[in-house]
């Protein structure tokens, strides 16, 4: 087994010389683990952290270019959101074999992420957070009130989550859907973990 490492791009900075590298590395491979996320830290240090607001729950930086670049190779991507608020990843499900939304993990969290992907340990922890569709996503949960659901005669907006769509995206603290190995086209083989 060989591994490739490519940076893609930095966390909030907009340097995309990396990115053709990251698609280089995701054609030739078998499988794409991408990484993608916040900096702990806090009052501007970070991208996550006390005093790091943002204005919506898009990606800091160029991550969501390095997202759709790395998609568009049509190699299987195992995507890996590493924050401390869940952005708005929901419009990538779709492309990728495997999500998994992980809230800022600490210094064991590598090893654990990457027993979870590996299949050595089945975390069963969940959270109720919702994964957004769009960086405009505003909370929605099980109790929203009839008027908070979607009414196409009330607004042309979608206020649902990912999560609401499909059990393959729940809203958890490690979201995972697996693909059938025979068919990797055919989504009614994926089954949540």
């Amino acid at each position: 087994m060989e591994w490739l490492f490519a940076q893609g791009c930095p966390i909030r900075d907009v340097e995309r010389g990396g990115i053709p590298a990251a698609v280089e590395a995701s054609s030739a491979a078998d499988l794409t683990v991408l990484a993608v996320g916040d900096k702990p830290g806090m009052f501007g240090i970070g991208t996550s952290g006390e005093g790091c607001d943002v204005e919506d729950l898009r990606l800091p930086g160029v991550q969501e270019e390095l997202v759709e670049a790395v998609l568009a190779t049509g190699r299987p991507v195992v995507l890996v959101v590493v924050s401390g608020r869940p952005y708005a990843v929901g419009r990538f499900a779709a492309g990728t074999a495997v999500m998994a939304q992980v809230f800022l993990p600490g210094e064991e969290g590598g090893r654990a992420v990457a027993e979870l992907l590996s299949g050595r340990a089945n975390f069963s922890g969940r959270l109720p957070v919702q994964i957004p569709n769009s960086p405009a996503g505003q909370p929605y949960t099980y109790l929203h009130p009839p008027l908070g659901d979607r009414q196409s005669w009330l607004s042309n907006l979608d206020p649902t989550c990912s999560g609401c769509r499909s059990p393959r995206q729940t809203g958890s603290s490690t979201t995972l859907a697996r693909r059938s190995r025979s068919n990797p086209a055919d989504d009614s083989e994926r089954t949540p973990c």
